[in-house]
């Protein structure tokens, strides 16, 4: 693990929530994030993924894709 030095107080980028000294963080692109779970919430956001289901059924076929 890589220590990150700071002298202010940091937050989560997604839910905001503080991260203090001493504590493990994500570090993506300089953004901080409290655990893994707001990294993923933060990058589905920013991606504009979709959930969608497998068939092989033609008539569900969609042209995006």
């Amino acid at each position: 693990m890589i220590p990150y030095y700071t002298t202010n107080k940091q937050f989560c980028e997604w839910c905001e929530s503080s991260i203090f000294i001493g504590y493990e963080f994500e570090l993506l692109d300089g953004m901080l994030f409290c655990d893994d779970e707001c990294l993923k919430e933060y990058a589905l956001e920013g991606l504009n993924n979709k959930r969608a289901f497998l068939t092989n059924e033609k008539i569900y076929m969609d042209g995006d894709y």
